[in-house]
């Protein structure tokens, strides 16, 4: 009877061990299929991934957006590099544009503690602004052919060599940090000599960084931020940042009607 029982044991452990065996080699199997199906979706993903040409040339390829609105603030602050830094002033500003009809409108509203608040309003139709500051009357004039506000492709080709390109599910995000060797190539392209005034001492750096909507590869962002340093070693930090909204979504700018009757003047 003792004999028979041990075996009867033994029979009950082998078929144990033999369901664990089975249930094992299920579960490895199961992974090596998980696995297999992730070493897919990232070979799929990697095939449909752009290369940085491929990305700016649609970039540069999409035609002037038609109508967008952006929310913009800026910031100078000094002594960016200690304990108790300042904003010297700041700027927020909500932009609206529609291609046809060619309408341009801004709202600014500039804090600065030497000259106080501030408030400035312009509508641009065409070649024509009539802009107002703070409760003063609205003003008429003409705008330069060079001047015109006229909306192309956010990518400036000069700059894509010094792009370096990442995404995520949702978007493309292409960035810029100047080094000692591309600052001032890269500060021309970008602000020109007649911006040299804005900075306090030394320009240093600048860091810029676009975000595009992964689908549609319309802007969703653009950052820029700079830093100068003066003779005592203080830097000033320059920041801007930009909000895309409602790209290609605007039907219709209002405008006021002692606006629209100095527009048509």
């Amino acid at each position: 009877r003792l004999v028979g029982s041990e075996m009867c044991i033994r029979d009950r452990d082998s078929r144990e061990k033999l369901a664990e065996i089975v249930e094992d080699n299920k579960a490895e199997s199961k992974e090596a299929k998980e696995e297999e199906k992730k070493s897919e979706s990232k070979e799929a993903k990697e095939e449909e991934k752009l290369s940085k040409e491929e990305l700016f040339s649609k970039l540069n390829e999409l035609p002037s957006l038609e109508s967008y609105k952006i929310e913009t603030t800026a910031e100078k602050i000094a002594k960016a590099n200690s304990y108790n830094p300042e904003i010297i002033n700041s700027t927020d500003a909500k932009l609206e544009y529609i291609k046809e009809p060619h309408i341009y409108h801004a709202l600014y509203e500039i804090h600065d503690p030497a000259v106080g608040e501030m408030e400035t309003e312009t509508y641009q139709n065409g070649k024509v602004a009539v802009t107002r500051q703070d409760a003063s009357g609205w003003m008429r004039t003409e705008i330069p052919e060079n001047e015109a506000n006229d909306e192309n492709n956010i990518i400036v080709n000069e700059l894509d060599d010094y792009y370096t390109v990442s995404e995520t599910d949702d978007y493309y995000l292409l960035e810029i940090e100047t080094s000692p060797d591309n600052l001032e190539e890269i500060k021309d392209l970008i602000m020109g000599d007649e911006f040299e005034q804005i900075f306090d001492g030394e320009l240093t750096t600048i860091r810029i960084n676009h975000k595009f909507d992964k689908k549609t590869l319309y802007p969703i962002s653009y950052d820029l931020e700079a830093e100068s340093i003066n003779e005592n070693g203080d830097i000033t930090l320059y920041k801007n940042n930009d909000i895309y909204k409602e790209v290609n979504a605007i039907e219709e700018i209002p405008i006021p009607d002692e606006v629209k009757a100095l527009l048509e003047e």
